[in-house]
């Protein structure tokens, strides 16, 4: 099962890596530029890499159906199924725009972490810019896992995808950690939020495993980019 796994993960890397070795061209060479005023290239960015996340949630589902996981399958549905009544949100902004500290560093919040009509994942541009392809498709599994899942970090098992800072570095570690974190759910052996709980993933000791009320965000706005 493992190397049908690896094998279904390659195809889908294989589909977005050409958008997003092109998508971190233009950020390298004009990273002062795009983000200090409106640019084409920042929104042909987006667009690449929004095109690869959609390919990244198709790959965990197929995973899904591989490991027999119709849990997984139900509570995450693919694009087609985003409707006025459940929203599928990824949006891709510049988290680090604001005056909370909390926030430094951050790739991804799963803003639909307990909420059971949406899934809506946030994405600083600057940090996610600068992941690999691996570590990219498992920070959208594991804030997927967070935000429709309701899952919990696995603070005693790096080997498990839903672990707080260890990262894939291979296509073979990403396969092997998403594996064991699918097993790990199917048998119920994760842990999840309660009800208005979250997540904030950054650099600062505080914020790196707290669980924060959804209400620490009510005030707090983000900057877009246009």
């Amino acid at each position: 099962m493992v190397q049908l796994c690896y094998l279904i993960l390659k195809i889908m890397i294989n589909k977005i890596y050409k958008s997003v070795k092109l998508s971190i061209i233009p950020y390298l060479l004009f990273s002062n530029l795009i983000f200090t005023q409106e640019s084409n290239f920042m929104e042909k960015i987006i667009e690449r890499e929004t095109i690869g996340i959609r390919h990244m949630v198709e790959g965990f589902r197929e995973l899904a159906t591989l490991t027999n996981n119709i849990d997984v399958l139900e509570k995450i549905p693919t694009y087609k199924s985003n409707t006025d009544n459940y929203k599928f949100d990824f949006t891709i902004i510049d988290i680090e725009e604001n005056d909370e500290n909390i926030f430094r560093g951050t790739i991804a919040i799963a803003l639909g972490s307990t909420l059971d009509d949406k899934i809506h994942i946030i994405i600083d541009i600057k940090n996610w810019l600068q992941l690999s392809v691996y570590e990219k498709f498992s920070t959208i599994i594991h804030e997927l896992c967070h935000d429709a899942l309701n899952l919990k970090h696995t603070d005693d098992d790096p080997r498990s995808l839903m672990h707080p800072t260890s990262q894939p570095k291979t296509l073979e570690e990403l396969t092997r950690m998403t594996v064991r974190m699918l097993e790990n759910y199917k048998f119920g052996l994760l842990k999840e939020f309660d009800k208005n709980e979250l997540y904030i993933h950054s650099n600062s000791i505080e914020s790196k495993t707290k669980i924060y009320n959804r209400s620490k965000l009510n005030n707090i706005s983000f900057r877009k980019i246009n």
